[in-house]
């Protein structure tokens, strides 16, 4: 498990945790990352997006953050998009 481990990072740490994280899934290892920019999510096949300590949405990331795009401008155009 993974709780936010690029927060501190440069370009360089970057690369070698993503290579880090590639590796173990090229194992087939499962690896949990807990994070909030979107490019800690780049690697994952799932999300769990959660809202107030409740599951928002889940399932492949693709759909998870279409789904959650959705929801945003819903929220912005008041309900109407």
């Amino acid at each position: 498990m993974l709780d936010e481990p690029n927060a501190n990072l440069d370009a360089e740490g970057e690369q070698a945790l993503s290579r880090a994280i590639a590796a173990l899934k090229e194992r087939g290892v499962c690896v949990v990352v807990i994070g909030h920019r979107p490019g800690t999510l780049s690697q994952v096949d799932r999300v769990v997006a959660l809202r107030e300590g409740r599951v928002e949405a889940f399932g492949p990331r693709a759909d998870v953050l279409e789904a959650l795009k959705r929801r945003t401008l819903r929220s912005v155009a008041g309900g109407r998009a």
